[in-house]
């Protein structure tokens, strides 16, 4: 794939499947997978979508190991797994959310995330990962 992520420690799909996911208007969506500990990327591809556009904005850098990376603020996480779990009636995206708040409450912009629940209509779904710890 590329340097940063050798093919021999990580799988991603094949590089046209990320330029498919990269040109779509809105839900482009891959994942990159360390073959060691099975830990999971989510990459979201920003699209024409309003929240991306936000979450961009708001991005932030991290340290791991010696190098950063950027990554999107918690509150786009968790309302990107609303909408999948809207979408496709999926639990596991409630309680993703449950367990992030478990982990970095401390993290949540409250305010903006109540304005995104309610301009992308989420508060029911939100109300059930509440509900889901």
């Amino acid at each position: 794939m590329t340097a940063a992520c050798p093919e021999s420690r990580y799988y991603a799909p094949p590089l046209e499947t990320i330029r498919e996911e990269a040109a779509r208007a809105a839900h482009g969506h891959f994942n990159i997978l360390d073959l060691e500990s099975a830990l999971r990327a989510d990459v979201y591809c920003l699209g024409r979508d309003p929240l991306g556009h936000w979450a961009m904005d708001r991005r932030r850098s991290i340290a791991i190991g010696d190098e950063a990376i950027w990554v999107a603020p918690i509150e786009y996480v968790m309302l990107q797994k609303l909408r999948y779990y809207r979408d496709s009636g999926s639990d596991r995206h409630v309680r993703d959310i449950a367990a992030m708040l478990r982990i970095s409450q401390d993290l949540v912009d409250r305010e903006a995330l109540d304005t995104w629940l309610t301009q992308l209509k989420l508060r029911s779904e939100w109300e059930k990962a509440l509900s889901s710890d």
